[in-house]
């Protein structure tokens, strides 16, 4: 009786933390998507407190998504509501042809996995973002692939640190401690 009674009260807890954090993210419309829509590939490994390069790609129906009109809003997180803090272009950026060596793993179950060297990652969306403050922010991703059409949309969070954790570039390698063998 008494587990059944904890647990029933563990699920009303669990719902009403939800629907409150449904109700604080709703104001920025920043409830990631569930569907099988745009997703985001953040590969900007580290944001601090003032500008930063942010790249990211786009996938949409498992295909990397180049070339369309992106713009991302960024939201300032306070407490549980999302305020809109500014609004930023990012163009794709074309690279050149990477090459990699050809390898061959084994998986799991047996099987062997090659790769033939070639890159399928043909560019990258990138811009200069500002944030005044660390915590937690809310990125809105539309990416418009016609002009005139709907856009597709993608909801991400990042959290923004005071200071970096790597070294800045330029700067002395951290000290180590050498064992004397």
């Amino acid at each position: 009786m008494e587990r059944t009674l904890c647990r029933g009260f563990l699920a009303i807890g669990l719902l009403i933390g939800g629907y409150a954090f449904h109700i604080g993210t709703a104001t920025a419309d920043l409830t990631p998507e569930v569907s099988g829509g745009l997703q985001v590939l953040i590969t900007t490994s580290e944001l601090v407190v003032g500008q930063n390069r942010f790249a990211f790609g786009l996938l949409r129906a498992n295909k990397l998504l180049e070339g369309a009109d992106v713009t991302l809003r960024v939201y300032s997180m306070k407490r549980s509501e999302g305020q809109l803090a500014a609004e930023f272009n990012a163009p794709y950026q074309s690279v050149g042809k990477i090459t990699l060596q050809r390898s061959v793993h084994r998986h799991s179950d047996g099987t062997e996995h090659v790769h033939d060297g070639e890159s399928y990652i043909r560019g990258l969306y990138v811009t200069q973002l500002s944030f005044a403050r660390p915590g937690r922010w809310g990125i809105k991703i539309l990416a418009h692939r016609q002009k005139g059409g709907s856009p597709d949309m993608a909801r991400t969070a990042v959290m923004v640190l005071d200071a970096p954790h790597t070294p800045a570039v330029g700067s002395p390698a951290p000290r180590s401690v050498q064992s004397e063998s």
